[in-house]
């Protein structure tokens, strides 16, 4: 059984949420647990920053 499926839903939006701040990407983008940081448009130095957010 991976994370997302032992995950909350609440918490994987909670998540999704952090990144999409972190990341100043736009509300109505959706992202999921799914999601790749690579993806977004993130780099080495904001995967740094969404992990100690």
């Amino acid at each position: 059984m991976g994370f997302l499926e032992q995950a909350k839903p609440e918490t994987v939006q909670k998540v999704c949420d952090i990144v999409k701040k972190q990341l100043a990407l736009a509300e109505d983008l959706a992202i999921t647990g799914e999601s790749k940081f690579s993806a977004l448009g993130a780099d080495s130095l904001d995967t740094v920053f969404i992990l100690y957010a």
